[in-house]
């Protein structure tokens, strides 16, 4: 039961990094608030996040990173 336990837990932490990234927080303030050991590790939650959960928020996760890019495109 504990890996049951750890498992959930590191899926929690998962979905947070990924609402905070809809939320505009760069990966190394996820990290730090989270306790990642760095903003790669901060992405890599987030990559994981995106595949575990429904295609909902992931699909809008990937259209406001698009949206920030063309704008940052654009500048």
């Amino acid at each position: 039961m504990p890996n049951l336990d750890r498992e959930l837990e590191a899926s929690e932490r998962q979905v947070k990094a990924m609402q905070m990234r809809i939320n505009g927080e760069p990966y190394r303030e996820i990290a730090r608030k989270l306790h990642y050991s760095g903003a790669a590790a901060a992405c890599n939650a987030v990559r994981a996040a995106l595949k575990k959960t429904l295609s909902e928020p992931a699909n809008e996760l990937r259209a406001i990173d698009l949206a920030r890019l063309d704008d940052l495109y654009k500048k």
